[in-house]
């Protein structure tokens, strides 16, 4: 990871460690996130691999090994066509084959990593909620940066605007779009940088935080077998 890479997560009060990563299970198993950032991984697995294959070698071949405590049968389903090289942070090598499968996500224990379905409550958060969960839910405080990055994301992943905001949101936004034709509001970078859509943003946002939180807790769950290879 680059110098100027560390510098901007240090800036938003801590790293990002993925849109399918449980931050709060993990907190609530009283485990540290030390071995998925500046843990190197560089391993390449054959083709006709699964996920599973994928994610066992990724944790076994880490610069600090991680050791396994469950993986979803699931990730067995996907079989790789080609081989594939994963060359990146421990976290983010964990990430990618994960967010192929909708009810996967994945954790870290005291006993190791974690990846398994969650219950339904989880299924019922939007995209707008759990995009915004994942990257929020050990914030306290939403900084500038951070406001800016989740924008940024939220619109890549073609996330609507005013279809998460409540009636009179949508007015507030409709009133500035009419006095600010020249500087259009149309997604949420556009709208953070008007200083009255900004509040509207981040009520949406706390609102979706907040939302994500209880489906964490309502979905909590501690009974795996041993991972077994």
């Amino acid at each position: 990871m680059s110098t100027k890479r560390r510098k901007k997560q240090q800036a938003i009060g801590g790293p990002f460690l993925g849109f399918r990563f449980d931050s709060d299970r993990t907190r609530k198993a009283n485990d540290d996130k030390s071995l998925l950032s500046f843990n190197s991984v560089n391993r390449t697995v054959l083709a006709g691999s699964t996920d599973f294959d994928a994610l066992t070698a990724i944790a076994q071949s880490a610069q600090r090994p991680i050791p396994l405590k469950f993986l979803s049968e699931r990730l067995r389903e996907t079989v790789l066509p080609r081989g594939r090289t994963f060359f990146s942070d421990a976290w983010e090598a964990i990430d990618g084959p994960v967010r192929k499968y909708p009810r996967l996500w994945w954790w870290m224990t005291s006993d190791g990593l974690v990846v398994d379905e969650v219950p339904p409550e989880l299924e019922s958060l939007s995209e707008f909620e759990r995009i915004v969960g994942s990257m929020l839910s050990e914030q306290r405080r939403i900084s500038k940066e951070t406001l800016q990055e989740v924008a940024q994301k939220l619109d890549s992943d073609g996330v609507g605007l005013i279809e998460q905001l409540q009636p009179k949101e949508r007015d507030a936004i409709a009133a500035e779009k009419r006095k600010r034709e020249a500087r259009a509001i149309h997604n949420f970078s556009t709208a953070i940088a008007n200083p009255i859509a900004k509040r509207v943003i981040r009520r949406a946002i706390y609102r979706a935080r907040e939302k994500y939180g209880e489906a964490i807790a309502l979905s909590s769950k501690s009974d795996w077998t041993p991972f077994i290879g």
